[in-house]
């Protein structure tokens, strides 16, 4: 009996252990590190957990809370598009500078490519902030191409992102106006949901 209490003790820790979900990482995925460089991904894990502080989700907190979460938060985007304002986009222009400013420029080239005309924020790292576009032959489409495979939401969506330089109506219905047919707990779905809120322009 006296080896009973220390046995039942140390199963239920192993079982609790084992039960409890943590959310997943990006490095988890063979199809992120294969993509990106580890310093890249470092970055990008960075972003996707800053951005999910930003609109209130607990690092601990449950996949169906996380879910639940950016739910709210597309509700809140959908809202800024039907009225046809993206100045009243939920996350604010300094929110998303300081989202941006997480990453190293090697990073943010990776995904947004870089017009002319782009304006600088002139600190120590000189990051680009202001008027970009997601880098349509860059690394995020070779993402997409992936996610294809798996989600038949995205099919089509690389090519028409090439074709069209930027994002489409297409992309918007699948990611935005039907987030809800998503896998949410995919932290590489979270990803291309998080750098497409992200991409674009805005002016200060």
């Amino acid at each position: 009996m006296k080896y009973f209490i220390p046995i039942f003790f140390s199963v239920t820790l192993f079982f609790v252990a084992c039960t409890i979900q943590s959310p997943d990482r990006l490095a988890d995925y063979p199809s992120i590190t294969e993509i990106f460089t580890e310093q890249e991904v470092l970055d990008l894990q960075t972003l996707l957990d800053s951005f999910e502080q930003e609109i209130g989700i607990q690092a601990d907190a449950s996949p169906e809370t996380r879910v639940a979460r950016y739910s709210v938060f597309n509700t809140q985007v959908l809202a800024s598009m039907e009225e046809g304002n993206l100045h009243n986009h939920p996350l604010s222009n300094e929110q998303k500078i300081k989202l941006l400013d997480v990453l190293h420029l090697s990073t943010f080239r990776s995904i947004w490519s870089l017009g002319s005309g782009v304006r600088l924020i002139e600190d120590l790292k000189n990051r680009p902030v202001i008027t970009f576009d997601i880098h349509t032959i860059g690394k995020f489409t070779v993402l997409l191409a992936e996610l294809e495979k798996e989600y038949p939401q995205f099919s089509g969506l690389t090519d028409e992102l090439q074709r069209a330089g930027g994002l489409t109506p297409h992309f918007v219905v699948a990611l935005f106006l039907q987030n809800d047919k998503l896998n949410m707990r995919d932290a590489r779905v979270r990803l291309i949901y998080v750098i497409s809120c992200l991409q674009g322009d805005w002016q200060n």
